[in-house]
């Protein structure tokens, strides 16, 4: 933030929502769990009008972002955040690299498999297929998902809100 050089800009009000939105942008990037959650409330998210968010939903975004910050750190797009939260979750497993050499989260996925064993209606295939795609696509642009044919409806639901 740049400093005050005249008593003007000193006596202008702060703009305090515009403060907000930009504390609210930054979380979201940092968070899928506050970027779903801002979804929702802002009614981009088609037949949601009211979520009521549990430690499920927490869960299931955590373990998305990370398979998603694995990809990005492996990949050389992740952040210093991102690096961080890695080596803490390698930590915290006691997992370690056949290869023996140092700092594996720069090189490999951790979390790789997740099973949500959860009733249908909890929101999980949303968080999955759609809305981790646009967080991921604030991070990384240049993301691709490989794709493949379907006819399911959770996979006809879930293509167009993405779009």
């Amino acid at each position: 933030m740049a400093p005050v050089t005249s008593q003007a800009q000193a006596d202008q009000p702060i703009d305090r929502a515009a403060i907000a939105q930009w504390a609210r942008a930054k979380l979201a990037r940092r968070s899928l769990a506050a970027f779903v959650q801002q979804a929702v409330e802002a009614g981009q998210v088609p037949g949601v009008k009211r979520l009521e968010w549990g430690p499920h939903l927490d869960a299931i975004c955590l373990h998305t972002q990370l398979q998603l910050e694995d990809w990005l750190v492996a990949y050389e797009f992740g952040t210093a955040d991102m690096i961080q939260r890695q080596r803490e979750a390698w930590e915290r497993t006691g997992a370690a690299w056949e290869d023996g050499l140092p700092e594996p989260w720069l090189r490999y996925v951790l979390v790789q498999n997740e099973v949500d064993n959860l009733p249908p209606g909890t929101f999980k295939s949303t968080i999955v297929m759609v809305l981790a795609n646009a967080w991921i696509w604030l991070l990384a642009p240049g993301f691709i998902w490989a794709r493949r044919q379907a006819s399911t409806p959770t996979s006809r639901s879930a293509r167009t809100p993405t779009r």
